[in-house]
């Protein structure tokens, strides 16, 4: 019985890592440092994050081709 409240207990905590929830905050910026956009804190998991700043750096090759950069700090 002990083992299986071990299993049952490791999973669990295994499970809660792994949707652990991230936090970062974004900006879009020209090579020169001017500023075009920033974002609010954005928090999610990690594929959620990935996915985030994978949409920002389209729209940065969008509107300002290779003058511009994302970057983002990760809270």
């Amino acid at each position: 019985m002990k083992k299986v409240l071990l299993i049952i207990g490791t999973i669990l905590i295994l499970g809660s890592f792994a949707s652990c929830k991230k936090c970062t905050t974004c900006k879009i910026q020209r090579l020169s440092g001017v500023v075009e956009a920033e974002y609010e804190e954005y928090c999610g998991t990690p594929k959620e994050i990935d996915d985030f700043k994978s949409n920002l750096e389209d729209k940065a090759a969008a509107q300002l081709g290779s003058n511009g950069q994302v970057i983002c700090v990760d809270n």
